[in-house]
């Protein structure tokens, strides 16, 4: 589309607060489509508002920054995929899943992440969570990436907070392509199997901790 259609279409105001990239120029109205629905949403540690990452641009671009993130499109079939991370060599992805709408596991998802989040923060471990699109409107996938010198720390943090809400239950993998008749139960809180992962003293017990707090004290 030329600029002259631009305007046409969607007016002079898009033409004037447009973005000039090295393909070329991307009109006003263009660049928020792109990103009202991104690829990746990313959330470093606390932030209350996440940068979101387009095919043209992204909120990092926006401010004058390099985003730490790309993707790419992987095709299931002729119509279904999802989007790929690919992140910058200073961080390593410790933990990747899906959150499914309506299934047992996300409930269990949300679990592990306040548990490993505030482990993070009291730990002094850089985080970023991304949360990339795929072509079912149910399914989201959930990457968290650490700094590479924690890697770790970090690891063992997530691999204990995994034990303690009982991440490896069958209940949080079936139900999707074998149907159940109704929820299946399921329990949080395994302080048992805490205790008996391979991890150091100081790391089980903050997990023990936090998950008292979040899993019981709710």
């Amino acid at each position: 589309m030329t600029i002259d259609e631009i305007i046409k279409e969607y007016g002079e105001y898009a033409a004037e607060d447009g973005y000039h990239l090295d393909k070329g120029f991307l009109c006003e109205p263009c660049g928020e489509n792109d990103l009202s629905e991104p690829p990746l949403t990313v959330y470093h540690k606390r932030e209350e508002y996440p940068k979101r990452i387009g095919h043209y641009i992204s909120d990092y671009w926006l401010e004058g920054e390099e985003a730490p993130f790309s993707f790419e499109w992987v095709p299931t079939d002729a119509w279904r995929g999802h989007y790929e991370t690919k992140h910058s060599d200073g961080l390593v992805k410790i933990f990747d899943d899906s959150i499914l709408s309506y299934h047992e596991s996300e409930k269990m998802l949300k679990a592990l992440n306040d548990i490993s989040l505030k482990a993070f923060d009291l730990t002094n471990v850089d985080y970023y969570r991304v949360f990339s699109r795929t072509s079912n409107v149910f399914c989201t996938n959930m990457d968290i990436y650490i700094e590479k010198a924690k890697e770790k720390l970090g690891n063992e943090i997530i691999e204990v907070a995994k034990k303690y809400v009982n991440y490896d239950n069958p209940v949080f993998s079936t139900g999707i392509l074998f149907p159940r008749s109704e929820p299946a139960p399921f329990e949080l809180g395994n302080m048992e199997a805490v205790k008996e992962a391979e991890s150091s003293e100081d790391v089980k017990q903050l997990i023990l901790d936090i998950g008292g707090k979040t899993v019981f004290d709710k």
